[in-house]
């Protein structure tokens, strides 16, 4: 930062050291016997410095500015516009004249008689700090406590104030001799972020991307507290801590939630989170735990309404607004509900006049007066000539809402996934309850479904459909045929165990899964024991209300689940000012890596966690750099990306918000 003196100083050394010589031993400047000088006590120009110091009668007379007058007939010898009267010291003649700087060059030949890197043309005689010295001779022209040669001649806030004689040089409303550091003008100024750039030039001292003068809002070195108003803004912190309240939280993220940034115990949501990422900056991580448990199911009943069902219908419509709804909603909080029904095809020797394969009651609801209304539409049990039904083409059809217009049943399905309108993030679950197996395609060709055997979906493009939305299938037999080649409790267990709707076995080694939550054998599909989740009621549908209450909750409870991450990114920030084209937030989440969980060793396989048990903590770690978006110089992007964590990619478990910040560019003075 100290300025080296110009080559014209150097050359006024040298005249100094040529007048001195032609001085002799003394120091006159010639003419008189032995070479002395003659003009001692003269002073020609009245500047209180005899002319044989200034080199009268020398061969060559000095003359330090190079215009027309030798130096003893020059009031300003050096031509710094100070006189040399002035710079002289005193008016005595015989004493020397002062060399403020003690380089040898006495003041009125010196350019910087106080060598500060300063010309004496530029301080002049002027005192800034009106503390007795002028500032030509003063090392610390305005008081501030950075020595001139610190500051320099540059005006870095272009106020028309050099920074020596400019108290508050970068211009931040905070005084140079607050952000000196010290009150010692011998020590350098301090540089609190290390980026070489003094404090009084840098209008962000500390390298939190907060400008000094949005903190010091008075400039009086202090923070001062409390804050009125933190969601204002107007709330100060420190020019010289990232974080003022030591809270763990840099203040810039602070100012932006709304909180006090010198206040610990005001504090950002504790769900909230900040990254802040300066463009082409280092990329950034942090951990996230997350939970797993299921907040969210579409519950549908799909209800054999076949002529031996009718206890069953009457059970649900009994059980539906004490046991059926505040049981499940007791189990996942936010649980809606569906209905629909199925016979078989209105043929012989399959099903009567007006049965049907399959109808659409009640889409999924959250409305209880819609869902109850659902439940009364179910007609009265009759039909199903045959013992087999169409149970798995109504299965198909709540998965897809595709119909079969060459039976006259066209497409259906609203705005939601599926025939039934599964609302997105929701686990889809599908109650079953029948009593019979359903028939296969081929059985439809020998009859009068022959034309169209084909059209009716099998058992494997059924359970493709289910997996495809992610729907578990959940039975419930009520043994009218059991025992029997009706039985539907083989057809039922592998649908419960093609859609995952399994649990593990109790700590008997048994499933409560039959009658009244007694006992069954678990079966093993070749990866160790699992219950089925398909329940026995008896045939008077006594209990049905509660078996499907129990056996969502444990499914909810037990049945695993692949959890995985998605992002949710924007194209605005989160006051909706639009980012520029091609850019969203999502973009500046650079990777979600899974790295643990709670209790520990879960598998880990693509980056996904395979087969948690809901109510597991999963942690995340979350990387961050912004490569994209370049800063604006008037205000910080407070951009929003939502973390969601999903449930075999179909329920949304749990999310959190991430808030990125990219600072403003606040600016740079100009340095020496």
């Amino acid at each position: 930062m100290v300025r080296r003196k110009s080559a014209y100083v150097a050359l006024g050394s040298l005249l100094w050291i040529f007048v001195c010589t032609a001085c002799g031993g003394g120091g006159g400047g010639g003419g008189g016997p032995g070479g002395e000088c003659t003009f001692q006590r003269m002073d020609t120009d009245g500047d209180t410095i005899d002319d044989c110091t200034e080199g009268r009668g020398a061969a060559v007379e000095p003359n330090a500015d190079g215009d027309e007058w030798p130096d003893w007939r020059d009031r300003d010898a050096d031509g710094d516009g100070i006189r040399d009267a002035d710079e002289a010291g005193d008016a005595d003649l015989s004493t020397p004249p002062v060399d403020t700087d003690g380089d040898g060059m006495p003041d009125y030949l010196d350019p910087d008689a106080d060598g500060d890197g300063v010309p004496d043309a530029a301080e002049s005689t002027s005192d800034t700090d009106q503390d007795g010295t002028p500032d030509y001779r003063d090392p610390d022209s305005d008081g501030d406590t950075i020595l001139d040669a610190e500051e320099g001649q540059l005006d870095s806030d272009h106020d028309g104030l050099p920074n020596a004689l400019d108290l508050d040089s970068d211009g931040d409303g905070i005084p140079d001799a607050i952000e000196a550091g010290d009150d010692d003008p011998s020590t350098p100024p301090v540089d609190t972020d290390g980026d070489g750039r003094p404090d009084f030039l840098d209008l962000d001292s500390d390298g939190d991307f907060v400008p000094d003068a949005e903190e010091d809002l008075n400039g009086n070195g202090k923070v001062d507290a409390p804050c009125a108003d933190p969601a204002a803004g107007m709330c100060e912190s420190s020019p010289t801590s990232k974080d003022t309240d030591g809270d763990g939280t840099p203040d810039l993220v602070e100012r932006i939630a709304g909180v006090d940034p010198a206040d610990p115990t005001s504090q950002i949501p504790a769900d909230d989170f900040f990254f802040v990422l300066p463009y082409q900056g280092p990329a950034q991580s942090a951990t996230f735990d997350f939970s797993t448990t299921v907040r969210q199911a579409d519950v549908f009943i799909s209800m054999d309404t076949t002529g031996s069902f009718q206890e069953e219908i009457d059970a649900v419509r009994a059980s539906l607004d004490s046991v059926i709804i505040p049981g499940v909603q007791a189990a996942i909080p936010n649980a809606a509900f569906g209905v629909g029904r199925f016979e078989d095809f209105p043929l012989e020797p399959f099903g009567y006049p007006g049965d049907r394969p399959y109808e659409l009651l009640q889409p999924i609801t959250e409305d209880p007066a819609l869902i109850a209304a659902g439940v009364d539409a179910l007609p009265p049990a009759e039909g199903g000539n045959d013992k087999p039904e169409a149970g798995m083409e109504a299965l198909y059809q709540w998965a897809t809402g595709a119909g079969l217009p060459d039976f006259g049943y066209p497409p259906f399905g609203g705005s939601g996934i599926g025939g039934v309108d599964f609302r997105r993030d929701s686990l889809p679950i599908i109650i079953q309850i029948t009593d019979a197996r359903s028939h296969r395609p081929e059985e439809y060709v020998p009859t009068g479904l022959a034309p169209f055997g084909g059209a009716v979906h099998s058992r494997d493009e059924t359970v493709a459909a289910l997996e495809a939305i992610g729907a578990r299938v959940i039975g419930v037999n009520s043994l009218e045929n059991a025992g029997t080649p009706d039985d539907p409790a083989d057809e039922l267990t592998d649908l419960a165990l093609s859609t995952h709707a399994v649990i593990p076995p109790d700590a008997s080694g048994q499933c409560a899964t039959g009658i009244g939550g007694s006992a069954k054998a678990p079966v093993d599909p070749g990866s160790g024991p699992v219950c089925p989740l398909v329940f026995d009621v008896a045939r008077d549908g006594t209990g049905l209300g509660q078996t499907i209450v129990d056996a969502i909750t444990r499914l909810a409870s037990y049945g695993t689940l692949d959890i995985s991450t998605e992002l949710t990114g924007y194209d605005t920030d989160v006051l909706g000012s639009p980012l520029p084209p091609g850019i969203t937030s999502d973009q500046l989440v650079t990777a979600v890596t899974a790295v643990g969980s709670d209790p520990p060793g879960a598998i880990i396989r693509n980056n996904v966690f395979v087969g948690i048990t809901p109510g597991t903590t999963v942690t995340f770690e979350v990387q961050a750099q912004n490569l994209v978006l370049e800063p604006r110089s008037d205000a910080d992007y407070v951009l929003q990306v939502e973390i969601r964590v999903m449930g075999d990619g179909v329920t949304l478990l749990d999310t959190r918000k991430v808030y990125i910040v990219v600072p403003r560019d606040v600016g740079a003075v100009d340095i020496p």
